[in-house]
This record gives structure tokens, sequence and C-alpha cells, in this order.
């Protein structure tokens, strides 16, 4: 009886201090439709923005600093999301063939 908890705790050491770092752990990416679609809707909609800014202007709706504070803010949000769909598409390629 001795003998059985004895090889029954060597065998639980092996695990946890041979077997189990060397069990990696699997990294999966789930990336939703809805998180590409919301990102593609966020900067249409900077881009929509930036259109609006620039027909106020024309229609001398507001001032011309509003107008460059406003196109500034809005042009660098379209580039950020620009950007980090840019980068989800070259990890998604990346992620497909590594």
């Amino acid at each position: 009886m001795p003998t059985i908890f004895i090889f029954l705790a060597v065998g639980i050491l092996v695990f946890i201090y041979i077997l189990l770092p060397l069990m990696k752990p699997v990294q999966v990416w789930v990336e939703t439709s809805e998180s590409r679609a919301a990102l593609k809707e966020k900067k249409e909609s900077y881009l929509r923005a930036i259109k609006d800014i620039n027909f106020e202007y024309a229609s001398a709706k507001i001032n011309e600093e509003d107008y460059k504070e406003l196109k500034h803010y809005y042009s660098l949000k379209a580039a950020e999301t620009i950007k980090e769909i840019e980068e989800r598409e070259v990890n998604e390629g990346q992620r497909k063939t590594g």
C-alpha cells in the first residue's frame, strides 16, 4: 500500500517539474468580423466627418481656426484607424502563412 502512494507522489512530481514546463501554451487569435467591421465603420465615420467639416468651412458656417482644429483631429483619428486596420491585416496574413 505505501508503494502505491510513493509511485503516485513521484508521478505527480514528474508531471509538475518536468512535463508541465514542456507544455507550451497555444495562442489562439480570434478576431470577430464585428471588430473588423466596426473598425471599418469607424474609419468611414471619420472620413465623413472630414467631408462635412470641409463643406461647413466652404459654406462659411465655421471659422478657419475651428476648421483647422477639427480637420486635424479627425484626420489623425482616421489615420490611426487605417493604421490599425492595416496592422491587423498584416498580422492576419502572417498567422495564415506562419
